[in-house]
């Protein structure tokens, strides 16, 4: 319960009437500071000097005290927005405490959804990921395939350097047997000149690719038939060859000694 006091001082009777004709009264807030501004402006209004700002009869004032005490708005003072939607909530605490529920609800639906929302959007990022490891794995997969059927027609063409390109093309991860298969096809044919009897230096081919000559360290030079690998021709007795070369038809050889 707050304190109360009477506005005005009462020392004697003279200095009482003449306190109350001249001086203002205390602002009950400033007495008690848990006055309510309503309260207070019941009050400043019933004290007031002029008749005018006065209320204009005991009833009034009667009236408006009986407001406050029902926590109702008084006519000597105007309440702000504030207050007044704290009264009406007061007076409708169920459908308050429902909206506060609802919004309660809302809010966390609301971010319940934003969370789904996100998971779903990582799930599809994962998926449109996943879909497109598997295009650029097919596609890569399938371009090995047309490489190593590529090495295969090359080598059966002769084309031994460009089987060998389209081999070393393909992906490392992707090399199967097919590709060492086809590594070993490319090696498997070499040509190995055995008669001579130390390192060769300088071979020759013949334009139309038929017949190769040899020469080594040794005093022979060798053709061979390039097809079968068998020796069609021996030429000895020479001084250390240094370069052997095919006439443009083929059909002249050229040795050169180092001499």
């Amino acid at each position: 319960m707050p304190e109360f006091s009477i506005p005005y001082l009462l020392r004697n009777l003279h200095l009482s009437v003449r306190q109350v004709v001249e001086e203002e009264p205390a602002r009950p807030r400033q007495v008690h500071a848990g006055v309510s501004p309503a309260l207070e402006a019941v009050c400043l209004r019933a004290l007031a000097k002029k008749p005018a700002n006065r209320y204009a009869s005991a009833a009034d004032l009667a009236r408006d005290v009986q407001r406050w005490l029902a926590d109702e708005p008084v006519t000597a003072y105007r309440e702000p927005i504030t207050v007044r939607l704290g009264r009406w909530a007061r007076r409708h605490r169920i459908l308050v405490v429902a909206a506060a529920v609802l919004l309660l609800t809302v809010g966390t639906a609301g971010a319940v959804g934003k969370v789904l929302l996100a998971d779903e959007r990582t799930r599809a990022e994962r998926r449109r990921a996943a879909a497109e490891a598997t295009q650029r794995a097919r596609a890569e997969s399938h371009l090995y395939a047309q490489r190593i059927a590529l090495a295969d027609r090359e080598l059966a063409a002769g084309n031994l350097g460009q089987a060998d390109q389209v081999l070393d093309d393909c992906q490392e991860a992707l090399r199967g047997w097919e590709w060492g298969y086809l590594k070993r096809r490319r090696y498997r044919d070499v040509f190995v000149f055995r008669q001579h009897q130390g390192p060769v230096q300088t071979v020759a081919f013949s334009p139309d690719g038929r017949y190769a000559a040899s020469a080594g360290i040794d005093p022979n030079v060798f053709v061979w038939e390039v097809e079968t690998g068998r020796v069609i021709q021996q030429l000895e007795d020479h001084q250390r060859v240094g370069q052997v070369a095919f006439s443009p038809d083929g059909r002249q050889l050229a040795i050169a000694g180092e001499n």
